[in-house]
């Protein structure tokens, strides 16, 4: 049963992640890659969403809109040309959720910009990195949507529902299905004319209905987050195939089998936690972490500062 105050929900505390490869600017591979002029001109598209979206929450009755950047360097956003009134995160944490460090009291999770699963349709579909060829969990295809959704799932934020995700329509369609009740908004990729060098006043249209179904979405009771508990069992087919496999079995001591490396993780962190290793990490980088963690920052920095002004 709906609690009668998430009914009247007098204020959203929402935290926004975003994403590139689903935003209204990026339309190929080098509009992913840090520091192309295809990139330069994703940020501005992803800045202009996110915007649209971080505006249409507060018009609805957020009183709290925390964005975390979570693409590539995690420095993909404008701060000068995002409302004010928004929190902006740039830059990773190393925990206790990897990327995104202690999670805010937030009652609303919200994804812009997101792409689908590891070996299945849609643009630029991966999870995590494109060196996962699938990703399966208890014998599905594990998405993003889902895998972020339940890495916040801890017990002690059971009032936490996910509300909005908008990506290419493969990606909508998985968001959907792990996550019953999510309202989703479809970017249509390969329909000639809605990139903004093409069509400017295509991309604003899009954009509009974005901000629409941001708003919607705060009258929604939403999803609730996949279950925190497993035991989850996880098989990961390494796109390099059998060697592959091996190393990433030999470095983080799984099993393995062919081109694919299996493990069994008990809650949802755990299984964030141990894909974020073997998709990043070598273990001597455990030590180095937070050093790691802020050359990267610096490499981002200096990317975002070059796409503004020189991009």
């Amino acid at each position: 049963m709906t609690d009668s105050r998430d009914k009247e929900h007098p204020g959203r505390k929402v935290l926004l992640l975003t994403d590139i490869e689903g935003s209204s600017g990026c339309y190929d591979r080098a509009g992913s890659l840090l520091g192309t002029r295809e990139w330069a001109c994703a940020c501005r598209e992803l800045t202009r969403d996110t915007d649209a979206v971080v505006k249409a929450f507060f018009e609805a009755g957020a009183t709290h809109v925390r964005v975390q950047d979570f693409h590539r360097t995690g420095f993909n956003i404008f701060r000068h040309s995002l409302d004010r009134r928004a929190v902006l995160r740039q830059g990773y944490k190393a925990g206790p959720v990897p990327g995104i460090g202690c999670p805010p009291p937030v009652d609303t999770l919200a994804m812009i910009g997101f792409h689908a699963a590891s070996g299945t349709g849609g643009f630029l579909p991966h999870t995590l990195t494109s060196r996962f060829a699938h990703v399966y969990i208890n014998g599905r295809i594990l998405c993003e949507a889902e895998l972020f959704a339940g890495a916040l799932n801890a017990p002690s934020r059971q009032h936490l529902r996910t509300r909005l995700f908008s990506g290419c329509p493969v990606a909508c369609k998985q968001a959907a299905t792990a996550l019953p009740g999510i309202q989703t908004y479809e970017i249509p990729k390969l329909r000639s004319g809605l990139t903004p060098e093409e069509n400017p006043s295509a991309a604003e249209v899009w954009r509009a209905g974005l901000a629409r179904a941001a708003r919607a979405s705060l009258e929604s009771p939403g999803a609730e987050l996949p279950s925190w508990n497993g035991p989850f069992r996880i098989e990961v087919e390494m796109r390099d195939g059998e060697t592959a496999a091996k190393t990433a079995a030999r470095r983080w001591n799984l099993d393995h089998s062919g081109k694919t490396v299996m493990f069994t993780v008990l809650n949802r962190l755990d299984l964030f936690r141990r894909l974020s290793d073997i998709a990043y990490m070598q273990p001597w980088m455990k030590p180095a972490v937070q050093l790691l963690l802020r050359l990267a920052d610096m490499r981002g920095r200096r990317a975002l500062s070059w796409a503004a002004n020189d991009g």
